[in-house]
């Protein structure tokens, strides 16, 4: 973890057997200067940047197929959502309930998609 505040490098100090304690790290590394380790993923919150190496941890070649056949299958079912709310005989035609879930679905299948895509960012990254 790299505090990027004297505030947070405090508090994570202070918690520092609880982080231990609760998440069980190979190591806990809280220091300010802490550069990202090869093979991580990070992420970034208020006052710190928190690196997880998977070196070892995953198969990156597979989890990326995986992925891609995860968004390979949200991309058809957001076309075929928007092909179905486009279509002006079914919008006019369906009950407002039933537009409404497939709206639903739709954004909830494009939130997804993101995800993904996020993930499979972060993934490539560790090639």
């Amino acid at each position: 973890m790299k505090p990027t505040t004297t505030e947070a490098s405090e508090q994570l100090l202070r918690g520092k057997h609880y982080l231990e304690h609760f998440c069980s790290p190979e190591t806990l590394v809280i220091d300010e200067h802490l550069s990202e380790p090869d093979q991580a993923v990070s992420h970034v919150l208020t006052g710190v940047e928190i690196y997880i190496p998977l070196a070892g941890l995953i198969d990156v070649e597979a989890e990326l197929d995986r992925l891609k056949g995860e968004k390979k299958k949200l991309d058809g079912e957001v076309k075929r959502l928007e092909g179905k709310l486009s279509n002006e005989k079914f919008v006019s035609n369906a009950p407002d309930s039933i537009v409404e879930a497939e709206k639903e679905k739709l954004t909830d299948y494009q939130m997804k998609r993101e995800k993904v895509d996020e993930r499979l960012e972060e993934i490539a990254k560790l090639k």
